[in-house]
């Protein structure tokens, strides 16, 4: 047959001249004949922007916004592993072990606000939380929120 010169297959040059009168043959067959009015397409609207938020004044209730009690309670678990807690009620004190001194910046941030959360979920409202290192205050969380590691205080929200 001609244009079969290459061994591996026919070849292209002849055939995709054929394909494409063949394609636009069956577009405009199918264009005549109202096989494409039948095809829903999606409709391309703007999407309307969502009414505001309502903010209501904080109630003074505790509530973070999500307490997954068995998530908090592993929380508290592998806390265990790291420090020694002293709960007096309204007060609780983690000394923390040597794994401490290997925690990033960051790490200890999270740890400390992790745990803050997970203690607030467990009990049902935060309170103050201290966390020692070596005989010194490293971190301290007040029921309020608020985070301080060394110099500055943070909320934590």
């Amino acid at each position: 047959m001609a244009g079969d010169n290459n061994p591996k297959g026919p070849n292209l040059m002849l055939w995709m001249p054929i394909l494409f009168i063949v394609g636009v043959g069956l577009g405009l067959l199918a264009l005549n004949t109202g096989v494409l009015d039948e095809i829903e397409l999606p409709s391309f609207e703007r999407p309307t922007a969502a009414p505001a938020a309502k903010t209501r004044a904080p109630s003074g209730d505790y509530q973070p916004m999500m307490c997954d009690r068995q998530a908090a309670e592993a929380v508290r678990e592998k806390a265990r592993g790291l420090a020694a807690f002293r709960d007096r009620g309204e007060r609780l004190t983690l000394t923390l072990g040597p794994a401490w001194e290997f925690y990033s910046e960051g790490l200890r941030r999270s740890f400390v606000e992790t745990f803050h959360e997970a203690d607030g979920c467990l009990r049902g409202e935060p309170r103050r939380i201290d966390y020692d290192y070596r005989g010194s205050r490293v971190a301290e969380v007040d029921a309020a929120g608020r985070l301080r590691m060394g110099d500055g205080i943070q909320e934590i929200k």
